[in-house]
C-alpha cells in the first residue's frame, strides 16, 4: 500500500530553494502526454503517460493502433529511468485504437500497475472485447505484461486514478457518463446511476478480479480525479461536482463547481462526504492523507472570498489548498497564484510535515509567484509548510507550453518532477523536443548535492593523449572562464593539475566548478624473490583502472605465482586508455664460479655469489667466506642463506689436469728421399691440450716432405712442453743385377726401387752394344720378354744430371 506519507524517509530543508540536478526529455516523433512519475525502490523512477509516436527518439516500440488511423494510434507508454535519469527501458501497451494512461504505480512485487481508459477492441495487448472503459495492465519489473483487465458500464467511463491496496489488490477511481437517477448500472457497474456523470470506484483483488464497485454522485455532473486508501483501510475519493444535495451528496453546492470528497470504508460503504467551494468554479485534482490522520486537498479555484474560501482570488484561476481533519472538517485553506491562470495537478506531503504542490502557470511575477515565466505556460512548483504557508516557489519551462503533472519528494532530500512539454531547448530547458510534445522530467536536489555546474571528462591522463574537460550546467551557459584562460565550454588538457571554471548561466546565476586531473600510472607491486616451493603475491597498482589482463591469462588486480619469471599486466582505464607494467620475481639462487680443474701444485679459488646480493655462506669444507681456495680434486658445495630467509645450495666438482708427457730423449730422424714421414705429438692425456708446430699448424700430427728442423709446442692449462725433430734424407735407390723372367710374378721385370720423383730415361744394350730397350719414362716394365744373358743399362734423370750405369743378368 502506498499511503502518501509512508514512503517518505529523508528530511528536506523547508526554507532552502532546491537546485536542478538534471532534466530529461523523452519522446518520439509524435505526441506524448505525460501523466505520472514515481520514485522506485531501486533508486530510479517510473514514468507513465500516452504516446502517439512510432519507433523514434526514445521510443523503441511501434504504436499498436492501425496505421490507416494515425489519429487514434495512442498507447500507454512506460519509461524506466535509473537514479541519474538514464533510460533503462521503455514499453508501449495498447490495442488498435486509442488507449490513454492516467496513472502508474510500482507494486510490492517490484512490478507496476497502470490504468487509464481504452476504446480499443481485443487487439494488441488488450484482451477484453470492444468496450469504452477502464483498462488496467499489470507488468513485471521489466515491463513485461502479466495480465490486463477491462471494466465498462456502457457510459464511456474514464479511469483517472489507481493505487495498490494493503491487501495486495487495487482501488480504481474515475467517472462515467451517467443516466437518469436510479437507472440500473450496466455491465461491470453493479449500482444504479445517480446523474449526469458519476464517480465510479472499483476494488480489485491481486489478480485483477473485481471485488466490488460503487457509483457515487448527485443529479448533476461529478468527476472523480483522485482516490487514496486511508490508514483505517478505507478510501478517500475526490473530484469536482456541480450537484446539489441529491443522490450520495449530502451538502449543498457552494458555486458553479465544488470540491467533493467522499470517505468510504474498506467495503466501499459511504462514511461521510464533504463539499468545499466558493462562489465561482472550483475543481479538485489531487488529495492525500496526512500524518495527523487528516487530508490535504489541492485543485484550482476561480472563486473569491466566499463559501469555504477565505482568501481573495489572485488571477483567473489559483492553486487552492485545503487541510481537513479525519472527518473532513476544514482546518484551513490557502490560495496561491499570479495574475494569470494557475492550475495545480498534484499535492504530496513532504518529510518536514509540509506539502509539495505541482502544476502549471502562465502568470508573470505577481501575487504569490516570485519568478517570471519562460514561455506560454510553465511548471510551477510551490512548497508549503505544515500550516500552509509558502516556503518557496520555483518556475521551470521553455519557450512554449509546459504542463507539470506531478512532483514527489525523493529519498536524497530532493524532488522529481514530470510533465508534458511542447517547448524546444531554451534557457530553462536543456533538450529539444523529439516531436510535438514529450515527457519532460526534472530532478531537483539540495544546494549541497546540486551544483549549478559540474566539470565532466576523464580525470586521468593516459600517455600523451589529452583529456577533454567540459562544464555541464543545469541550464544553458552564456560565457565561460577557465583557469587556463580559455573561454570555451570545453578545454583539452595534457598536464595533471587542478582546473577550475566559472560560467554565467542564462538565468543570471554563476556556476563554478573545479576538478583535479591526474596521470594514470601502473606498476606491479610484489617481492623480488621467494623461496623455492612457495608462492609470491603480485598486485597491479593502477589507481582508476577498470580492468587488468596478465600474461598468465588472469584478469584480477592481484595474482599469486609459483614460478620465477617476468610477469606483465595491462591495466585498462576508462576511455580505452591502457598501460603495461612488468615485474620480475625470482627464486634466490647461489652460484659458484672458479675453474673446475686444478693444476698440480697450484690451488684454485671457488667463489659463491647470490642473485639477491646478500647472503651468508657455509661450505662443505666448513668455511663461511664467499670464496675458498682448493688444492685437491673433489666435490665442493656451498649453502647460502638469503636476505629473505630462503636457502639454496650449489655444488661444483673440481678435477686435476694430468701432466703432459715429457719430450723423448732423441728425435733426430733420417729417411729415404722417397719415403713419407709423419711427425706425431707426444700423448698428452688431456683433451684440453693444444698444439703449435713450427709451420703454425695446430693438428697433433705433421706431414714432412723436406729435410730440416721441425718444432712443436704442446700446451694445457697447466704447462707447455717443447719437442723438436731434425729430419735428414739419404738416397735409397736399389737397382737389381738379376731378373728371373720366368713369369711367376716374382722378379720378372727390371724393377728399380726408391727412385726420386721425376722422369727417368732408361737405355739397355746387349753385350755387343746393340740397344735392346729404350724408354723416356721408365715404369719398371722391362725384362719379361728379354732373352737370357747379360745386359748393360744407362738410367738418366731427364731433369737433372743424375745418372746410374750398370749391368743386369736375365735368367729363366
Amino acid at each position: 500500500m502506498a499511503i502518501c506519507f509512508v514512503q517518505l524517509a529523508t528530511a528536506a530543508t523547508a526554507q532552502q530553494l532546491p537546485r536542478r540536478q538534471w532534466d530529461r526529455v523523452l519522446g518520439g516523433d509524435g505526441l506524448e502526454n505525460f501523466k505520472s512519475v514515481q520514485p522506485t525502490t531501486d533508486g530510479g523512477y517510473i514514468l507513465g503517460g500516452t504516446s502517439g509516436s512510432g519507433v523514434s527518439g526514445d521510443k523503441t516500440q511501434p504504436t499498436k493502433g492501425a496505421p490507416s488511423e494515425p489519429s487514434t494510434n495512442y498507447d500507454y507508454w512506460l519509461v524506466k529511468l535509473d537514479a541519474a535519469g538514464n533510460k533503462q527501458w521503455d514499453r508501449a501497451y495498447g490495442g488498435n485504437d486509442t488507449d490513454a494512461l492516467a496513472a502508474v504505480q510500482q507494486t510490492t512485487d517490484g512490478g507496476y500497475i497502470m490504468g487509464g481508459y481504452s476504446v480499443s477492441p481485443a487487439s494488441g495487448d488488450r484482451s477484453a472485447p470492444a468496450k469504452h472503459g477502464y483498462w488496467v495492465v499489470k507488468v513485471d519489473a521489466q515491463g513485461v505484461k502479466q495480465w490486463d483487465k477491462s471494466f465498462s458500464n456502457q457510459s464511456l467511463p474514464s479511469l483517472n486514478a489507481l493505487q495498490q491496496t494493503a491487501d495486495g489488490g487495487y482501488i480504481l477511481g474515475g467517472y462515467s457518463l451517467g443516466d437518469l437517477p436510479g437507472t440500473p448500472g450496466r455491465d461491470d457497474q453493479s449500482g444504479p446511476y445517480q446523474g449526469g456523470h458519476d464517480f465510479w470506484v472499483i476494488k480489485l483483488d491481486a489478480a485483477g478480479n473485481k471485488q466490488w464497485d460503487r457509483a457515487l454522485g448527485g443529479t448533476e455532473f461529478d468527476f472523480l480525479h483522485d482516490v487514496r486508501q486511508t490508514a483505517d483501510g478505507g478510501y478517500l475519493v475526490g473530484g469536482t461536482s456541480t450537484s446539489g444535495i441529491s443522490g450520495d451528496k449530502t451538502e449543498a453546492s457552494r458555486g458553479g463547481n465544488d470540491y467533493w470528497v467522499v470517505k468510504l470504508d474498506a467495503r466501499g460503504a459511504t462514511q461521510w462526504d464533504r463539499t468545499y467551494g466558493g462562489a465561482g468554479p472550483d475543481a479538485l485534482y489531487s488529495l492525500c492523507q496526512t500524518l495527523d490522520g487528516g487530508y490535504i486537498l489541492a485543485g484550482q479555484s476561480g472563486s473569491g472570498i466566499s463559501g469555504d474560501k477565505t482568501q481573495a482570488q489572485r488571477g483567473g484561476g489559483d492553486y487552492w489548498i485545503l487541510k481537513v481533519d479525519a472527518q473532513g472538517r476544514k482546518l484551513w485553506d490557502r490560495s496561491f497564484g499570479g495574475s494569470g491562470q494557475d492550475q495545480p495537478n498534484s499535492v504530496w506531503p513532504c518529510p518536514d510535515g509540509g506539502f509539495l504542490v505541482a502544476g502549471q502557470s502562465d502568470s508573470g511575477i505577481s501575487g504569490d509567484k516570485s519568478k517570471a515565466g519562460f514561455g506560454l505556460a510553465d511548471y510551477w512548483l510551490v512548497k508549503l509548510n505544515a500550516a500552509g504557508t509558502k516556503d518557496w516557489d520555483e518556475v521551470y519551462g521553455g519557450s512554449n507550453l509546459d504542463f507539470l503533472q506531478g512532483a514527489r519528494p525523493t529519498p536524497d532530500g530532493g524532488f522529481i518532477l514530470g510533465g508534458t512539454s511542447y517547448s524546444g531547448a531554451s534557457c530553462g530547458k536543456t533538450q529539444d523536443t523529439w516531436g510535438s510534445a514529450d515527457y519532460w522530467i526534472i530532478k531537483l536536489g539540495t544546494a549541497a548535492n546540486s551544483p549549478l555546474g559540474t566539470i565532466i571528462g576523464d580525470t586521468l591522463l593516459c600517455g600523451t593523449s589529452p583529456s577533454l574537460l567540459r562544464l555541464k550546467t543545469v541550464v544553458t551557459a552564456s560565457s565561460y572562464q577557465w583557469s587556463t584562460g580559455a573561454t570555451t565550454a570545453s578545454i583539452p588538457v595534457t598536464q595533471p593539475g587542478l582546473y577550475s571554471v566559472s560560467a554565467t548561466l542564462c538565468d543570471g546565476t554563476v556556476a563554478a566548478a573545479q576538478i583535479r586531473v591526474g596521470q594514470v600510472t601502473a606498476a606491479v607491486r610484489g617481492p623480488a624473490s621467494f623461496c623455492a616451493g612457495s608462492t609470491a603475491a603480485l598486485l597491479a597498482d593502477a589507481p582508476g583502472a577498470t580492468g587488468f589482463s596478465w600474461n598468465t591469462g588472469q584478469r584480477t588486480a592481484a595474482i599469486t605465482v609459483a614460478q620465477a619469471g617476468t610477469y606483465t599486466v595491462t591495466a585498462t582505464f576508462p576511455g580505452g586508455c591502457s598501460l603495461v607494467s612488468s615485474h620480475t620475481v625470482g627464486v634466490p639462487q647461489v652460484t659458484l664460479s672458479g675453474d673446475s680443474l686444478l693444476c698440480e701444485g697450484r690451488p684454485q679459488q671457488l667463489t659463491a655469489a647470490t642473485t639477491d646480493g646478500v647472503a651468508s655462506y657455509r661450505w662443505s669444507t666448513g668455511a663461511t667466506t664467499a670464496s675458498i681456495a682448493v688444492a685437491q680434486p673433489g666435490r665442493y658445495s656451498v649453502t647460502a642463506t638469503h636476505a629473505n630467509g630462503c636457502t639454496s645450495t650449489a655444488t661444483q666438482t673440481v678435477g686435476l689436469i694430468p701432466r703432459l708427457s715429457p719430450p723423448p730423449p732423441s728425435t733426430d730422424t733420417t729417411v729415404c728421399e722417397t719415403a713419407e714421414l709423419v711427425l706425431r705429438a707426444p700423448v698428452a692425456h688431456d683433451t684440453r691440450a693444444t698444439y703449435r708446430w713450427s709451420d703454425n699448424s695446430t693438428d697433433s700430427t705433421l706431414r714432412v716432405t723436406q729435410p730440416g728442423l721441425y718444432t712443436l709446442q704442446v700446451t694445457n692449462p697447466c704447462q707447455t712442453v717443447a719437442v723438436s725433430w731434425r729430419v735428414t734424407y739419404r738416397s735409397c735407390v736399389f737397382i737389381p743385377n738379376i731378373v728371373t723372367a720366368n713369369n711367376d710374378g716374382v722378379n720378372d721385370r727390371f724393377v728399380i726401387n726408391n727412385l726420386p720423383a721425376g722422369a727417368w730415361d732408361l737405355q739397355v744394350v746387349n753385350r755387343w752394344g746393340a740397344q735392346v730397350y729404350h724408354a723416356a719414362h721408365y715404369r719398371n716394365d722391362w725384362g719379361l720378354e728379354a732373352i737370357t744373358g747379360v745386359y748393360y743399362y744407362v738410367l738418366r734423370n731427364t731433369k737433372s744430371t743424375e745418372i746410374y750405369r750398370g749391368w743386369v743378368q736375365v735368367v729363366r
